[in-house]
């Protein structure tokens, strides 16, 4: 487990010896993904086909976020790539979230409250939970 989140590849957990009222309960893998060449050999190895099936997906999410973005910055009309250029030599980050049964559930909440501090975030929710707080639901 690693605290230092500048390292290219952590794996932690957000389990607490039960001091606080309410547990973050997730396990974690965060690691760089762009440029793919420059990280891919940092990634985990186990299971053997990891790195190849995890670097097709990067490949594709980086696709897709490149689409996105250039849709949004044509319908604002300030043109297809004007944040493309600038995105493609930017960092790219795949968290792999995991949210194991807790034995105390009415206590337990997979994340904290947060804001994701990139320009676009992909999900893919492979399990329904995913609650979002819209801002006019407070904040």
């Amino acid at each position: 487990m690693s605290n230092d989140v500048h390292k290219p590849v952590r794996y932690g957990t957000s389990f607490k010896d039960g001091t606080d009222k309410i547990q973050f309960w997730r396990v974690f893998l965060k690691h760089y993904a762009h440029p793919l060449a420059d990280w891919i050999n940092t990634w985990p190895n186990n299971p053997s086909n990891y790195r190849e099936t995890t670097g097709k997906y990067c490949k594709e999410v980086k696709k897709l976020s490149l689409e996105i973005t250039e849709a949004i910055t044509e319908s604002l009309g300030i043109g297809p790539t004007y944040m493309s250029n600038k995105l493609e030599d930017g960092l790219q980050v795949i968290t792999v979230n995991c949210y194991p049964p807790c034995p105390n559930p009415e206590i337990a909440l997979g994340l904290p409250p947060h804001s994701d501090y990139s320009c676009l975030t992909i999900v893919l929710q492979s399990s329904p939970g995913l609650e979002i707080m819209h801002a006019e639901e407070g904040a």
